[in-house]
């Protein structure tokens, strides 16, 4: 990870700051050089800053993200977990064409949430990892 350069994107400035500069500090001990953005700023840092990955919450940005920089990684850091099967993030990604292939990693919250994702995909679940609530 030495000198690895990683964007957070951190969505939602109350549920998701905190958890995201812990994060951010801990890769910065790390090493790496990580940038915390969020919707005003992502777009600039994505181009042009050219991170090697990109830590995103919700799964409404993966096409975005794909698009403005398709070399970096792309890694899934949920806001919320262990949401009912109707709401989950494995049964959206399911539902849309292509974007859990672009993942390169997906931190699970728990077993629930790996659980619903071998519900809905057969391969490709190597890179799910669960690492909590964050």
């Amino acid at each position: 990870m030495y000198g690895n350069k990683i964007l957070i994107y951190a969505f939602t400035l109350r549920r998701d700051v905190a958890s995201a500069l812990l994060l951010k500090r801990y890769l910065e001990n790390r090493g790496a050089q990580v940038v915390l953005v969020t919707g005003y700023n992502i777009e600039f840092y994505a181009k042009y800053w050219r991170p090697d990955a990109i830590i995103i919450n919700t799964i409404s940005k993966i096409d975005y993200i794909k698009q403005i920089c398709q070399r970096a990684k792309i890694i899934l850091w949920p806001g919320e977990g262990s949401e009912d099967d109707l709401s989950s993030n494995a049964r959206m990604l399911s539902k849309r064409k292509g974007q859990f292939d672009q993942l390169d990693l997906i931190l699970a919250w728990g077993q629930h949430d790996l659980d619903l994702f071998r519900k809905y995909f057969k391969t490709g679940l190597e890179k799910i990892q669960v690492c909590g609530n964050p």
